[in-house]
Protein backbone atom coordinates (compact mmCIF):
# COMPACT_ATOMS: atom_id res chain seq x y z
CA UNK A 1 0.00 0.00 0.00
CA UNK A 2 1.52 3.63 -0.75
CA UNK A 3 1.35 5.56 2.14
CA UNK A 4 2.39 9.39 0.26
CA UNK A 5 -0.62 10.37 1.15
CA UNK A 6 -3.61 10.08 4.28
CA UNK A 7 -7.44 9.33 3.76
CA UNK A 8 -9.36 11.45 5.70
CA UNK A 9 -12.75 10.18 6.53
CA UNK A 10 -16.09 11.87 7.72
CA UNK A 11 -17.77 10.13 10.68
CA UNK A 12 -20.38 8.38 9.43
CA UNK A 13 -23.57 10.03 9.04
CA UNK A 14 -25.92 9.00 11.68
CA UNK A 15 -29.73 7.73 10.78
CA UNK A 16 -32.90 9.63 10.60
CA UNK A 17 -34.17 7.64 13.15
CA UNK A 18 -31.61 9.10 15.54
CA UNK A 19 -32.82 12.41 15.37
CA UNK A 20 -36.32 14.18 16.47
CA UNK A 21 -37.71 15.50 13.38
CA UNK A 22 -38.22 19.70 13.68
CA UNK A 23 -41.97 19.90 12.83
CA UNK A 24 -41.93 23.91 12.85
CA UNK A 25 -39.57 25.08 10.42
CA UNK A 26 -41.35 27.91 8.91
CA UNK A 27 -39.24 31.08 9.95
CA UNK A 28 -36.37 29.35 8.89
CA UNK A 29 -37.92 28.60 5.70
CA UNK A 30 -38.92 32.22 5.21
CA UNK A 31 -35.92 33.44 5.78
CA UNK A 32 -34.48 30.99 2.77
CA UNK A 33 -37.40 31.69 0.56
CA UNK A 34 -36.69 35.39 0.99
CA UNK A 35 -32.97 34.91 0.21
CA UNK A 36 -33.84 32.77 -2.92
CA UNK A 37 -35.79 35.84 -4.32
CA UNK A 38 -32.90 38.39 -3.53
CA UNK A 39 -30.77 35.60 -5.17
CA UNK A 40 -28.35 35.72 -2.43
CA UNK A 41 -24.66 34.18 -3.12
CA UNK A 42 -25.33 31.40 0.06
CA UNK A 43 -28.09 29.67 -1.67
CA UNK A 44 -26.13 27.45 -3.41
CA UNK A 45 -24.21 25.90 -0.64
CA UNK A 46 -26.67 23.65 1.63
CA UNK A 47 -24.07 23.78 4.74
CA UNK A 48 -24.85 27.80 4.63
CA UNK A 49 -28.36 27.58 3.82
CA UNK A 50 -28.47 25.49 6.85
CA UNK A 51 -26.19 28.21 8.89
CA UNK A 52 -27.85 31.22 7.35
CA UNK A 53 -31.31 30.24 8.07
CA UNK A 54 -31.35 28.17 11.38
CA UNK A 55 -28.75 29.40 13.32
CA UNK A 56 -28.36 33.29 14.59
CA UNK A 57 -25.52 35.16 13.01
CA UNK A 58 -22.27 34.45 15.27
CA UNK A 59 -22.02 38.16 16.03
CA UNK A 60 -25.55 38.39 17.31
CA UNK A 61 -25.63 35.05 20.04
CA UNK A 62 -21.92 34.02 19.93
CA UNK A 63 -23.55 30.53 18.07
CA UNK A 64 -20.11 28.74 16.02
CA UNK A 65 -20.46 25.40 15.76
CA UNK A 66 -17.79 22.75 16.72
CA UNK A 67 -18.28 21.24 12.86
CA UNK A 68 -20.01 20.92 9.57
CA UNK A 69 -20.13 17.58 7.77
CA UNK A 70 -21.60 17.79 4.35
CA UNK A 71 -22.36 14.18 2.93
CA UNK A 72 -22.78 14.70 -1.01
CA UNK A 73 -24.48 11.70 -2.45
CA UNK A 74 -24.52 12.58 -5.70
CA UNK A 75 -24.61 16.31 -7.44
CA UNK A 76 -28.61 16.71 -6.38
CA UNK A 77 -28.52 14.94 -3.13
CA UNK A 78 -26.95 16.61 0.01
CA UNK A 79 -26.81 15.73 4.10
CA UNK A 80 -25.70 18.41 5.98
CA UNK A 81 -24.87 18.01 10.21
CA UNK A 82 -23.99 20.94 12.02
CA UNK A 83 -22.38 20.01 15.84
CA UNK A 84 -22.44 22.37 18.51
CA UNK A 85 -21.10 22.14 21.80
CA UNK A 86 -22.98 24.12 24.75
CA UNK A 87 -22.52 24.52 28.09
CA UNK A 88 -25.18 22.11 29.16
CA UNK A 89 -24.57 19.37 26.64
CA UNK A 90 -23.81 18.86 22.86
CA UNK A 91 -26.21 18.16 20.12
CA UNK A 92 -26.34 18.21 16.30
CA UNK A 93 -28.87 18.99 13.30
CA UNK A 94 -29.54 16.91 10.34
CA UNK A 95 -30.43 18.85 6.94
CA UNK A 96 -31.10 16.79 4.17
CA UNK A 97 -31.48 18.49 1.07
CA UNK A 98 -32.22 17.98 -2.64
CA UNK A 99 -31.51 20.50 -5.80
CA UNK A 100 -34.78 21.04 -8.12
CA UNK A 101 -34.23 23.17 -10.91
CA UNK A 102 -30.72 24.86 -9.35
CA UNK A 103 -32.71 25.21 -6.32
CA UNK A 104 -31.66 23.10 -2.94
CA UNK A 105 -35.24 22.45 -1.53
CA UNK A 106 -34.72 21.37 2.37
CA UNK A 107 -36.79 18.20 2.15
CA UNK A 108 -36.20 17.26 6.31
CA UNK A 109 -34.51 18.20 9.48
CA UNK A 110 -34.18 16.82 12.74
CA UNK A 111 -32.01 17.06 15.64
CA UNK A 112 -30.52 15.53 18.98
CA UNK A 113 -27.92 15.21 22.05
CA UNK A 114 -25.12 13.50 21.49
CA UNK A 115 -22.44 12.44 24.55
CA UNK A 116 -19.25 14.48 24.85
CA UNK A 117 -16.16 12.44 24.13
Amino acid sequence: MDDTYQVSRQPPIPARRQYNQLENIDSPLLIYQDAIKQNQPWINYPEQIALRAFYPPPESEGFVPSSVNIYYYNANVVTVTIVFDGPYGAGDTRFDFVKTNDVWKIVWVGDRSIQLK
